[in-house]
């Protein structure tokens, strides 16, 4: 696991306790990681979007547009882990790092 993979993961966000991909940002102890949530759906006009025809989405692991909630960290917990997608790499990862100051 590194900075920048997505995973998904068995964690609650927002009204939902569906698995769901997450972008590791840093490591905690005990193996959590500090997570941004991505989600097909913009709820409020302000995530970073992951356009499925960028040329870099491929290497995302993700099936369709999305959108990284880059507000506010969660913390998932090693044990809510379930599968490793892909990352972001490339051109998307230099404008979400710049967009998202991480």
């Amino acid at each position: 696991m590194k900075p920048f993979d997505i995973y998904r993961a068995a964690h609650p966000w927002r009204t939902s306790a569906d698995a769901r991909p997450f972008l590791l940002v840093r490591p905690l102890p005990a193996g959590a990681w500090a997570c941004f949530p991505i989600s097909t759906k913009d709820y409020d006009g302000n995530p970073f979007e992951v356009d499925q025809n960028d040329p870099d989405f491929s290497a995302t692991g993700l099936s369709a547009t999305s959108y990284i909630y880059d507000y506010r960290l969660e913390e998932v917990t090693a044990d809510e882990f379930l599968e490793r997608w892909g990352q972001l790499e490339g051109d998307l990862l230099a404008r979400f790092r710049a967009e998202a100051q991480v």
